[in-house]
This record gives structure tokens, C-alpha cells and sequence, in this order.
């Protein structure tokens, strides 16, 4: 699933994703997380993507999700983008964790820190694949969840960062795509 370039010959590199798994999508504010969430969407069109089209409603989405896979009529070969799950309510998280392994994969967008783990239940799995992005790391922690020890960018520039799989770090820079969620589409 293409999101950037990557390498130092600046080729073109794809999201890792466990199968029924959880990449994350790690970074601080602006650090670029809903860009490369937009980058997937459209550089990835013909996958069925799952999204909520208004952020302000995404726990009440990420429930009537859950209850679409419980009903058995959501499609198991669907990705989850989950922007801003750090910031979901208490139900918000408990139907995204329900729904571990009835979809392809899910992908979720935080704020790296030591709380995560405490706040958002499907950062055990994130962690437990070790695939994913740290976007502008800006301390050596904040790939601790994806078992990694970063640089930090004191510059901070938003869309960079590196892509994590198990032991391999690969620079990487993401590619500019409009705002997420599209404003166009509903999912």
C-alpha cells in the first residue's frame, strides 16, 4: 500500500500492515499523521477504506462500525483509518477494539507518550506488530511503541519521519495529498 518515498534513493515505499493487525501512525501536533492518512486514501484508491467523513463524530462512527461487522455486513477486506485515536472517547475505543481481526487491517493516528498504552487499548496491538510511521519524531522515545529509538528532528518538518518494520528504519518523507478526511466522500 504505497504512502511516500523512502530510502536514500528516494523510491517509492509502501505502509506495512499485519494481516487483522494494527500499524500506527505516530506523531505530534502538525507533524504531518492526517496527511499521510490522506496519502493512503488516495494513492490507494482501490482499496475499501473505512473512515469517518466529520472528526467530531468518530466515536459514534467507530461504534456503528462495530455494530455493522457484529451484524456481519462489513466488508473483512476493509482498512480502518482511525485519525486522532487518542482523542476518541472510552465507547469509541472499546468498538475499535472489538474489531480487531474482522477487518484487513486497522491504522491508527496518535500522539506518541508514555500514557499511550494507558489510553488507547489497540496500542498493545500497534506494538505488538511493530509496523508503522513516527512523523517529526521529537524526542529518541517517541518509536518506543513500534520498539524503535529515534532520532529526534529538531527541525520538526511535518511529513517527515521514518518507516518502521520490526528491526527496519527506513527514512521516509510523505507525499502532499489534501486535507482527512476528504470532504468529498462519505464512508
Amino acid at each position: 500500500m504505497w504512502i511516500g518515498v523512502g530510502g536514500d534513493e528516494a523510491l517509492p515505499v509502501s505502509m506495512p500492515l499485519r494481516e487483522n493487525g494494527v500499524s500506527a501512525i505516530l506523531g505530534g501536533p502538525r507533524s504531518g499523521k492526517s496527511s499521510a492518512m490522506a496519502s493512503l486514501h488516495a494513492l490507494n484508491p482501490s482499496i475499501p477504506w473505512v473512515f469517518p467523513s466529520d472528526a467530531s463524530t468518530a466515536s459514534a462512527f467507530w461504534i456503528a462500525v462495530a455494530r455493522e461487522a457484529a451484524a456481519g455486513s462489513l466488508p473483512p477486506n476493509g482498512i480502518l483509518l482511525v485519525d486522532d485515536a487518542d482523542s476518541l472517547d472510552p465507547q469509541g475505543h472499546q468498538a475499535l477494539a472489538g474489531l480487531v481481526g474482522k477487518v484487513r487491517s486497522i491504522i491508527l493516528a496518535a500522539t506518541p507518550g508514555p500514557s499511550l498504552l494507558l489510553h488507547l487499548p489497540l496500542a498493545k496491538e500497534a506494538q505488538a506488530s511493530g509496523m508503522g510511521l513516527v512523523l517529526a519524531p521529537g524526542t529518541p522515545h517517541d518509536g518506543d511503541l513500534l520498539g524503535v529509538r529515534l532520532e529526534a528532528d529538531r527541525a520538526g518538518r511535518p511529513g517527515r519521519g521514518f518507516l518502521i518494520n520490526g528491526a527496519e528504519i527506513l527514512p521516509f518523507q510523505g507525499v502532499y495529498t489534501t486535507a482527512f478526511p476528504p470532504q468529498d466522500k462519505t464512508h
